[in-house]
């Protein structure tokens, strides 16, 4: 099985822990082909073409963030472009030297992460993983005694860089525990409607896609690269969600903003009311039709640092 796994930074701790879950996942799971680019492109051959085979042929991502990179452009556009691979590829951020709070206002939240400091978390990493082998992962008991005879290596692997970059050692704090509670309840919220919204006969009923609609427009207004205001007409059709619509306008922006950096450099808010577009988890799953009405105006809000989500704006969209 395919592994990829992202990096950003050379010789960072990123790079270092990259290399070092190449080295260790197949002792646990020896079907397993990692791929980190630094490690296996050979030579003389295109990078970003081989990049761009291993992000569509993996079955799995593990995104390796610290404090440096967890907002690095590169780090996220690997990590989208894997969570849009037609195959689903479970993606999960492998937090190094900062917690899940820290993620807060990232596209990267919307993953469940694994934390390096817990063993228990590694341990679910390589669960999951064994879980997407299928047939040819390894039996409970076996997965339980490879994982306990090599997980030491992994700690002193991991403790070493730790040290090297001079981190110091993070211990669980009651404010840890209250962010990581509220963190859980939002991805729960998520993923229990990610379920849902998977059911056919939930996509199927009128309580929630509504009848069919006729194709419509909505407005755009946002700032043009040269310092004027421009507005343009956005289609919206059945089958289009809130990521078409996004993916539409980030063109419209012709370079302004970066790839996949939605709640980071920009945000839409809603004219008429003030209210902004706050949905980063699933708008994959959330029709357009349910979000922008007929004849409505979106203004662009580019951001200097990335928007803080409340849990108030969190919960508004996936109770839609």
């Amino acid at each position: 099985m395919k592994v990829f796994i992202s990096w950003s930074g050379e010789n960072t701790a990123s790079h270092k822990i990259a290399c070092t879950l190449r080295e260790w996942l197949p002792c646990v799971i020896n079907i397993i082909k990692p791929f980190v680019s630094s490690e296996d492109i050979q030579k003389g051959r295109r990078g970003l073409t081989i990049i761009e085979e291993q992000l569509r042929d993996s079955s799995f991502g593990i995104i390796c963030v610290t404090k440096e990179n967890y907002r690095a452009s590169w780090l996220l556009f690997e990590a989208g472009a894997l969570s849009c691979n037609p195959n689903k590829v479970p993606v999960v951020p492998f937090l190094f030297g900062l917690l899940p709070s820290d993620l807060t206002g990232s596209p990267l939240i919307q993953f469940q992460y694994t934390v390096n400091y817990s063993k228990e978390s590694i341990k679910g990493l390589v669960e999951s993983l064994n879980k997407e082998c299928s047939d040819r992962g390894l039996q409970e008991n076996l997965l339980n005694r490879t994982f306990e005879k090599w997980y030491p290596e992994l700690e002193l692997s991991l403790s070493s860089i730790k040290n090297e970059i001079h981190i110091p050692e993070e211990k669980p704090t009651e404010k840890m525990d209250i962010d990581r509670t509220i963190l859980e309840e939002i991805l729960e919220i998520t993923r229990n409607n990610q379920k849902a919204l998977s059911n056919t006969s939930v996509l199927s009923s009128e309580s929630f896609s509504g009848r069919f609609i006729k194709p419509y427009e909505f407005i755009v207004e946002f700032e043009t690269n040269k310092g004027c205001t421009t507005n343009e007409m956005i289609e919206i059709t059945q089958e289009k969600t809130l990521s078409d619509v996004l993916d539409a306008i980030f063109y419209l922006l012709n370079g302004k903003v970066l790839a996949f950096s939605y709640l980071i450099e920009w945000i839409l808010q809603d004219k008429n009311s003030g209210r902004n577009l706050v949905a980063s988890a699933i708008q994959g799953f959330i029709p357009a039709h349910v979000l922008f009405k007929r004849d409505s105006i979106w203004t662009v809000r580019f951001l200097n640092v990335p928007y803080v989500t409340t849990i108030d704006e969190n919960r508004r969209w996936y109770r839609n």
